[in-house]
């Protein structure tokens, strides 16, 4: 009698799991597509949250007085800035993640043009963004706001792309183009004439 009471106690005690366990298994891909869509995740003390983060240096690039307006112009050659923000609106609607990725490489585009205008040399282009980000600061060429707007920027591209398939769910268009009118800004501050 007493291996039949644990057996059934065995059974007890795992069935709640093992039930969890198939349905996760039959709902796997509609638990995937919903998983994809969070923009907003939290987990004790973390919490992921791109739009609030985005808001936030929004109104950071505000009272750093950064340009956010489209401007039509381009100076012309192969990707300039203003070329890689009109790709990267092009995307948005579809493929909000590679926007992001697509206007942040306009900013990085615009720290190395805006770094080689203030240097001797034109060894700004194999330099990364974050130092040609240091190399502006250090000159006094970009305020404490600006720098904060940048390097939150910079956070929010590398959550947008290294950790879509985590647990954040990805970037909404809106998020997108919100993204992209910030870049601009950064744009418009880094090369003024653009």
């Amino acid at each position: 009698m007493e291996i039949l009471e644990f057996i059934l106690g065995v059974i007890e005690a795992t069935a709640w799991p093992a039930v969890v366990l198939v349905a996760v298994f039959f709902l796997r891909k509609h638990l995937a597509s919903i998983l994809l869509t969070l923009t907003k995740l939290r987990y004790k003390d973390l919490e992921l949250d791109f739009g609030r983060e985005l808001r936030e240096l929004g109104q950071q690039a505000e009272e750093a007085h950064l340009v956010t307006e489209k401007k039509r112009e381009s100076r012309g050659g192969p990707k300039e800035p203003t070329e890689l923000l009109d790709e990267a609106e092009q995307l948005a609607e579809e493929f909000p993640e590679p926007a992001v990725a697509v206007a942040w490489s306009a900013v990085e585009s615009a720290l190395i043009e805006a770094a080689e205008s203030h240097a001797d040399s034109d060894q700004h282009r194999e330099f990364s963004p974050s130092r040609n980000i240091k190399f502006l600061a250090d000159r006094n060429i970009l305020d404490r706001r600006t720098l904060e707007v940048l390097h939150g920027m910079q956070r929010l591209r590398n959550v947008a792309i290294h950790e879509r398939w985590n647990a954040f769910g990805g970037v909404s268009t809106r998020e997108a183009y919100d993204f992209i009118r910030l870049a601009r800004g950064i744009c418009g501050k880094l090369i003024p004439n653009q």
